[in-house]
């Protein structure tokens, strides 16, 4: 009875989950859920993994993955991307309705070493500029996190999309991850359009899309910004 419980409740709760408009999502993330999204999560369970072991993916635990590195005695991996395409990811999930400082600034003192020259929390910034500066400090994080957490290990994006079997297998045998057949099906199946919070993407455009999506002018604000951070000086 209790496998079927929780099977109801998944059922539920991606129902509701899929009534959700990209909108209510974003506000979920930010901590302000309407009911449908308060329910949905309400009602979600997690899913037993099926092997022994699992991979935990997360767009949002950047500035804990130190403490969950401390608490997990489990290799960690950083994925590197371009700035650029990292803004223009937010820009187009629509994360633009809060402007000012999402990360702590401390972090971007910490990065840039340049306390006068960064913007304070009511700047008046555009978003591209807003979002420019809370990727950048998140991404020069990420950077410290992998030479500081032990067991640690980074990949470039860039480098997924170009030759994603032959990456990813090197990464797996880093990570002491038994590759499979089911592996290599589920990578070609994956490459496909997609958007959003789908999963699925063409991997031959994946890596440059950024520069199809946004302006000159917005190139040259997030490069401007990323200027300031040494850490990604090798994206320049």
């Amino acid at each position: 009875m209790h496998s079927i419980a929780l099977g109801f409740r998944r059922r539920v709760s991606a129902r509701l989950f899929s009534r959700l408009s990209r909108d209510d999502v974003r506000d979920a993330i930010a901590g302000r859920p309407n009911l449908t999204a308060w329910l949905a999560g309400a009602l979600s369970a997690p899913v037993r993994p099926s092997a022994a072991r699992a991979v935990l993916k997360t767009v949002h635990g950047s500035l804990s993955t130190e403490w969950i590195a401390q608490r997990v005695n489990a290799p960690v991996v950083v994925l590197h991307r371009h700035p650029c395409a990292v803004v223009s990811s937010w820009l187009r999930m629509g994360w633009t309705g809060r402007t000012g400082w999402r990360v702590p600034r401390e972090l971007a003192v910490r990065y840039t070493q340049d306390d006068g020259g960064l913007p304070q929390a009511g700047a008046p910034l555009s978003p591209t500029e807003w979002i420019a500066w809370n990727v950048c400090t998140l991404l020069a994080h990420q950077d410290a996190v992998s030479r500081s957490v032990p067991m640690s290990y980074t990949v470039d994006h860039e480098s997924i999309c170009a030759d994603p079997h032959h990456v990813l297998r090197e990464l797996a045998h880093a990570v002491s991850w038994r590759w499979t057949t089911s592996i290599d099906t589920f990578i070609r199946n994956s490459d496909r359009p997609g958007d959003g919070y789908e999963t699925n993407r063409r991997m031959s455009e994946a890596a440059s899309a950024w520069s199809r999506h946004l302006t000159s002018r917005q190139v040259q604000v997030i490069r401007d910004v990323q200027s300031r951070f040494p850490a990604l000086h090798r994206w320049t």
